[in-house]
């Protein structure tokens, strides 16, 4: 037996985590990698930077983060290169090492109060990552300027480097915690951290060149780092968006399919394990008349029931905390001690519980319990997911069968579709919907269509002068003026921002319906925005473009009214201008 080998089954049999190991080996390499090759090395350029300068920066790094979640482990993202590349270059190697500890300690512990595993292995990580961007620097760049692009592709390899060892070593964790790591999660971590990781740096030598140059320029870094930020978030966003969307698909498939209801509905709860990242999911079915109460329950190291019996207290308990809502609710751990100890689990950190409701009775509920990592909350968009979860598996309990299960997926479906097309904050069609509408238009009568592009001027310097939230009421009292301003066939939507777009049909008269919905919109979309800050006046901007042959595609009608929109705004706002499309 190898030492390795010997050292983990020593580990488990002291009942540590296998993760511990990992900690041990990454802090022993940081400390011989810090005492030894790295201690030495100095500052490659000036102004030479205090190290704890470099530690605030750290901190407020690890303040601006986001997190891509892997199951049930996580890849975060923040904009920690950017103070790791200053350090690099202006402070020295064992001050950079020291300020990523010192300055991640503070956030990673007061901050967000990681269990004392995660919080080693982090640190860990960062001392070795560190120290080892640290060497590559200085065995390329020794003797380079910050200006030099040797310095350049020193920094960026580094990073790189850095990156590489950081996405290897949360690899190993995730699969000595998880008994596995597929191939294809590690290579999405390595592309996706990757990208981020050289985008970061960039921004960090840009910051470098101009603090060696001139100092004052750095201030112009905060529009392209906020940005950067906004944009990450709203990535990462729209990932776990898709990601729910992904789970109702593969739960509609589930519901869908033939066999006997209990094992469809374990499939079912195993989806919903990770589609949560929950530590467990159970699923209480009550008594009804002379039944006892059965669950179906699913979580770590292979414990599995199904439709076993449980004690009726456990029922009366779990239907206590449902029986008066109608849809999922968090449990703290208040709620949730007594549940956790009549259900078997570890203690409940946080929950969501949803009834499962037929049309005579309750039928029993649903608990997701604790979710471990760097977001441990369940938030709005987990109930919403959870109702939608207890819906279709109360269909499927109720009438022992899975076709009305379906009826409800479609349902489900249906609403994505529509939220999809529609705009969430006027109730419009958004830039989608309106696009396929144009299209269908034109497919059946191309000559009774004219489109209207509306831009609002001054709207900029509503949100500028008087907020977002008086901006977006603006928004919305617009979308009701323009809706008064059509007739009932003519279909309104918000392209995006300040942008809106009426698609009008009138077939004969085209140009004159037209021209005259384009002159109401001019007359009531002159609208007084008022708040604190004092008042802005905003009128419409118009752009009419009207169909005239039947080989005219919607991009290029859509185009058009586009352009005829820009020509009002040009030739003095608040009016509007006809574009003719051959």
């Amino acid at each position: 037996m190898t030492l390795v080998n010997t050292l983990i089954r020593r580990f488990r049999l002291a009942g540590a985590e296998p993760v511990w190991l990992l900690n041990l080996v990454v802090v022993l390499a940081a400390a011989i990698l810090y005492a030894g090759p790295v201690e030495p090395l100095h500052a490659l350029a000036r102004p030479h930077l205090p190290w704890w300068l470099i530690a605030v920066l750290f901190a407020a790094a690890e303040l601006c983060v986001v997190h891509l979640h892997f199951r049930s482990g996580a890849l975060s993202f923040s904009l920690g290169e950017i103070p790791l590349v200053f350090g690099l270059v202006f402070c020295s190697a064992d001050g950079v090492v020291l300020a990523c500890l010192i300055g991640s300690a503070v956030v990673l512990h007061v901050g967000r109060r990681l269990p004392a595993v995660k919080l080693v292995f982090n640190l860990g990580q960062f001392a070795l990552t560190t120290g080892v961007a640290a060497l590559v620097v200085h065995a390329i760049a020794a003797s380079a300027s910050p200006s030099s692009p040797r310095m350049w592709l020193a920094v960026l390899l580094a990073t790189e480097c850095a990156d590489f060892a950081t996405v290897l070593l949360i690899a190993g964790a995730i699969g000595l915690s998880e008994r596995q790591l597929p191939v294809r999660m590690l290579g999405r971590m390595l592309l996706t951290d990757g990208a981020v990781t050289l985008n970061n740096a960039s921004i960090g030598l840009c910051g470098v060149v101009m603090l060696a140059i001139d100092p004052k320029a750095l201030p112009l870094l905060i529009v392209p780092l906020g940005t950067l930020f906004v944009a990450y978030r709203a990535y990462l966003s729209e990932q776990e968006r898709q990601q729910q969307l992904k789970f109702v698909h593969e739960a509609n498939k589930t519901l869908s399919s033939a066999g006997e209801v209990a094992r469809v509905l374990e499939s079912l709860l195993d989806r919903a394990l990770q589609a949560f990242r929950a530590e467990s999911v159970d699923l209480v079915l009550f008594a009804q008349g002379e039944e006892t109460p059965r669950r179906l329950a699913l979580g770590p190291a292979a414990r599995r029931e199904i439709l076993q019996p449980v004690h009726a207290e456990l029922a009366a308990s779990i239907r206590a905390l449902v029986e008066d809502r109608d849809g999922a609710r968090v449990l703290g751990p208040g709620k949730g001690a007594g549940i956790a100890e009549l259900l078997g689990h570890n203690p409940i950190r946080q929950a969501i519980i949803a009834p499962l409701r037929g049309e005579q009775h309750l039928i029993g509920a649903i608990l997701i319990v604790n979710r471990p990592g760097v977001s441990p909350t369940f938030d709005q968009d987990d109930l919403m997911l959870l109702d939608t979860l207890a819906a279709n598996a109360s269909v499927a309990l109720q009438h022992d069968r899975l076709e009305a299960a379906v009826q409800r997926l479609t349902h489900a479906h249906d609403e994505l579709h529509h939220a999809a097309n529609h705009d969430s904050l006027t109730g419009l069609l958004n830039r989608a919907g309106f696009t396929e509408q144009v299209g269908e238009a034109l497919a059946t009568d191309p000559l009774a269509v004219a489109l209207l592009f509306v831009d609002l001027d001054n709207f900029k310097a509503v949100n500028d002068t008087l907020g977002h939230a008086t901006g977006d009421d603006l928004l919305i009292t617009v979308a009701s003026r323009l809706r008064t301003c059509v007739r009932g066939a003519d279909i309104v939507a918000r392209l995006g921002g300040d942008e809106f777009a009426i698609m009008v049909r009138a077939p004969g008269i085209i140009n004159a319906a037209a021209e005259s919905v384009a002159q109401r919109i001019i007359d009531f979309c002159k609208i007084e925005a008022t708040g604190e800050g004092g008042a802005v006046t905003v009128h419409a901007s118009v752009g009419l473009a009207v169909c005239t042959s039947s080989e005219t595609s919607r991009e290029d009608l859509i185009h058009a009214a586009d352009q005829a929109m820009y020509r009002a705004k040009t030739a003095g706002k608040g009016r509007y201008e006809l574009y003719d499309v051959a």
